[in-house]
C-alpha cells in the first residue's frame, strides 16, 4: 500500500502537480515528528533498503531522509513500484479522458484547484482521494510488555500464518539494537 501511495505521488510529480506530490509525501509517506522528520513511515527488510531508497528518491519536497543502503539495487520492490506507477498512469489517463468526455463527473472542491485545472490534475486528486477513502491504514504502537509476534498472529488470524523461521527471525531482529550493519551481517552470515 505504501508503494501504491508513493506511485500516486510519483505520477503527480511527473504530471507537473508538485503540490499533490508534496502533500502525499508529507502526510502519508514521511514522518513529521521532531526527531524523525522526513524519515519514511515504514522500514523495509534490510535486503530491500536500497530499492526502497530508490523509490523515495523521486520525492522533491520534503526531501526524504534515506535509510542506510543495504541489499540489491534491483528486485521485487522496484518491479512492484514500476508496475504500480504504470497502473496509476493508465488509470489517471482513463479518468481524465472520462472527465473531458463528460462521462465521469467528479466533485471539485477548493483542494482540487491546487493544480493547473487540467483534467489530469482533477483525475489525480480523484484517484488519490478514492484510494485513501476506501483503504484504511492502521498504526499499532507496542511497548515492551507486548510480543509483536503474538499481536500479529491475533490480527492475522485469517491471513498467512507465520512459520517457526518467521518467529525466530522476528525475535532475533527485535533484540538487535538499531544497527543496520550488525543486522545485515546476522541476516547474511548466520
Amino acid at each position: 500500500m505504501f508503494l501504491l501511495v508513493a506511485a500516486i505521488a510519483d505520477v503527480a510529480q511527473e504530471s507537473n502537480y508538485p503540490e499533490l506530490s508534496e502533500s502525499i509525501a508529507s502526510r502519508q509517506l514521511l514522518l513529521t515528528t521532531k526527531i524523525d522528520t522526513n524519515k519514511p513511515k515504514i522500514t523495509p527488510t534490510y535486503r530491500d533498503l536500497q530499492q526502497f531508497n530508490d523509490v523515495l528518491q523521486f520525492i522533491e519536497k520534503p526531501t526524504p531522509v534515506l535509510l542506510p543502503f543495504h541489499g540489491s539495487p534491483t528486485g521485487l520492490v522496484l518491479d512492484a513500484f514500476a508496475t504500480l506507477s504504470q497502473g496509476v498512469r493508465d488509470r489517471i489517463e482513463t479518468i481524465a479522458a472520462e472527465i473531458e468526455a463528460g462521462s465521469r463527473e467528479i466533485e471539485i472542491d477548493e483542494k482540487d484547484t491546487a493544480g493547473d485545472g487540467s483534467s489530469l490534475h482533477f483525475a489525480l486528486d480523484f484517484f488519490h482521494d478514492l484510494v485513501m477513502e476506501r483503504i484504511e491504514f492502521i498504526e499499532i504502537f507496542l511497548d515492551d510488555r507486548h510480543d509483536p509476534n503474538e499481536v500479529f498472529e491475533r490480527l492475522n488470524s485469517a491471513g498467512q500464518p507465520l512459520d517457526e523461521a518467521d518467529f525466530v527471525r522476528n525475535d532475533v531482529f527485535q533484540r538487535i539494537p538499531a544497527d543496520p550493519d550488525l543486522a545485515s551481517q546476522i541476516y547474511h552470515h548466520n
